[in-house]
Parts: C-alpha cells; structure tokens; sequence
C-alpha cells in the first residue's frame, strides 16, 4: 500500500512508503516544542471535565506547531536534495 500526498515527499523505495517529514531535526523541534502544549491542554480539559475555549485553542496551538516542525526543511537544504 503507497500513501500518495499533494506535495513533493522523499519516498523509501524499499518499502514503497511515502515519508513526510522533510528533516529529522525539525521534526524532532516541532514535536519538542509542541507536545508539552497540546499535552498540558487535553489535560487541563481532563480535570474541567471538558475542552474549554482555552484548552480547545492551546491543543490547536501545539498541534499546529508539531505539524509545522514535520513539514519544514532545514536552513541548509535547497529545494533538492542537495545542501547549499
């Protein structure tokens, strides 16, 4: 089974899996950097009892930047595979 996505990806071509993330260490930054967010807010909305407006915004927050740090490209990588 091959996953197909809209946008250009690096593929494996052992496995025939389409990987998303552009670079490892900006992943690794934007799941850093956003899970403490979206942990903190389904846990405050855990002991309300629900999502509150600023869980609900801050969940969307950490979420937003864990898929920023997937789809970015490092600042040494051209829109190729090769470094500047």
């Amino acid at each position: 089974m091959m996953l197909r996505f809209r946008y250009p990806q690096r593929q494996i071509k052992n496995n025939q899996k389409t990987i998303i993330m552009k670079s490892y260490k900006t992943t690794l930054a934007g799941i850093l950097a956003g899970l403490p967010v979206a942990i903190q807010s389904i846990l405050d909305a855990y002991n309300a009892g629900q999502f509150t407006g600023k869980s609900l915004s801050q969940l969307a927050v950490g979420i937003g930047v864990i898929l920023i740090g997937v789809y970015a490209k490092d600042h040494n990588v051209t829109g190729g595979t090769t470094q500047q």
